[in-house]
């Protein structure tokens, strides 16, 4: 009989020990949240592709970042982001239908991504 005791010590120890430590609800730690991440920058090779495609088309009329035609249409940062062209994309668009007194460059002329290069150029030239 004491040995039978015995085991059923032993039992309910290893068996308490395992619904105590063992089979207990875990709260594992969450990882940590990613930094925020800045905007991605382009690459050296698309900033030298911007500047120059921008030297070829826009130079002329958009020399140093001003506007020849209308200097209050100057390529600084914040001139552009007032008018909701704060993107390398939204520069591309732009480039597609600019309105009275700049030409338009379709993509026979500009590609997407040159449109895009001219306007990370332009961003991070033109602060």
């Amino acid at each position: 009989m004491k040995r039978s005791r015995s085991k059923f010590v032993i039992v309910t120890l290893v068996l308490g020990s395992l619904v105590f430590f063992g089979c207990s609800e875990r709260k594992e730690e969450a990882p940590p949240a990613p930094a925020a991440t800045p905007a991605a920058t382009p690459a050296a090779a698309d900033l030298e592709a911007g500047e120059t495609l921008f030297n070829q088309h826009c130079a002329a009329c958009h020399a140093d970042g001003g506007n020849v035609m209308r200097p209050e249409r100057n390529l600084t940062h914040a001139n552009l982001m007032e008018r909701g062209l704060g993107t390398p994309e939204s520069l591309r668009d732009y480039l597609r239908d600019p309105g009275p007194g700049m030409p338009a460059f379709n993509q026979n002329t500009i590609s997407d991504e040159q449109g895009e290069n001219i306007g990370h150029y332009i961003l991070e030239t033109f602060k």
